[in-house]
């Protein structure tokens, strides 16, 4: 499914010119900073303060859309199996105000830990670690903040999200959770699309998303999870000479009962794999053994300890 990030600059051409590109791309789902207005429409929402709203592409198949948590400056959908968070942090806030914004987003994510989660925003931020030339105080606030949340930045390369006359810049950012970032694919900024804004789109997809939230993994009909191998152990002389050997002539005749054929071919590709390849056991995640609650505790008052400082310097 293909998602969209942009920001508006409050205008309505942008806004009319938005709406078309989600159904032109074929987008399943958007977020748009700074949107001229919300119409009254199911498949789009906002937030509280009215500066970004997410909307749902019009397109066969696609998740539905419910409403999590609606916040100044931030919105949270359930979309499938994912949430997905849409921000718009305006320069005119102070640091406080910008580490509230942030906290108000933090709270939210660790409800929904450990399902994927996917923030989109422009967080009019500046760091290295997106391609900016230098680190302002945002940039080591949002650093922090998604540090401490585990979160994954999807951004590649140093194309210039917003391009203005004074300059370009990286402060669109997109942000996911450790069981979302493995589903992200084809990250790029558009940078052949009209926006009639200065801020350029964003687009991607995410796998996985028809899922509801919660669904477990796919199961044979006995119950018990399907089969893995191990494909980058594949040994490829082993896989020809053994599919090579099947006698592939016990099929059946016609008639045929489509069942009975299709248990036969599972075997045979079953027996075919565990030949050419081990299998795959996944081993459980734990944690640290050095881990702890106190740790932990310290941690978030180093945190906090090291912003009061910034502010003071600042």
């Amino acid at each position: 499914m293909r998602l969209l990030q942009a920001n508006l600059n409050h205008s309505r051409g942008a806004q009319d010119l938005f709406l078309h590109t989600l159904r032109e791309w074929k987008v399943a789902l958007a977020v748009a900073a700074e949107r001229y207005s919300v119409p009254d429409h199911p498949l789009w929402f906002r937030d509280e303060g009215g500066s970004v709203a997410i909307v749902r592409g019009d397109m066969p198949g696609a998740p539905p859309v419910t409403l999590l948590e609606s916040g100044r400056g931030y919105l949270a959908v359930q979309w499938g199996e994912y949430a997905v968070v849409g921000l718009y942090a305006p320069p005119s806030r102070s640091i406080s105000e910008y580490e509230e914004l942030l906290g108000g987003v933090a709270a939210f994510i660790r409800q929904f830990h450990p399902r994927p989660v996917l923030v989109l925003g422009d967080f009019n931020a500046h760091a290295s670690a997106w391609a900016s030339p230098r680190t302002d105080a945002r940039g080591e606030v949002v650093l922090d903040w998604a540090a401490e949340l585990e979160l994954r930045l999807v951004n590649r390369g140093s194309t210039a999200t917003c391009v203005r006359p004074q300059g370009s810049s990286i402060v669109d950012l997109t942000w996911a959770s450790p069981s979302a970032v493995r589903r992200v694919a084809g990250w790029r900024v558009a940078e052949e699309a009209e926006t009639l804004s200065d801020h350029r789109y964003i687009v991607f997809s995410a796998s996985g998303a028809a899922q509801q939230s919660g669904a477990p993994r796919p199961r044979c009909p006995d119950g018990v999870l399907p089969p893995r191998w191990a494909l980058r152990r594949l040994g490829e002389g082993a896989l020809m000479v053994v599919f090579h050997a099947v006698d592939w002539s016990n099929a059946g005749t016609s008639p045929v009962d489509a069942r009975e054929v299709a248990e036969w071919f599972r075997g045979i590709m079953t027996n075919v794999c565990d030949v050419s390849m081990p299998r795959s056991r996944p081993l459980p995640r734990r944690a640290a053994h050095w881990w702890s609650r106190g740790i932990a505790g310290l941690r978030s008052e180093c945190t906090a300890a090291r912003r009061q400082c910034q502010r003071a310097r600042r």
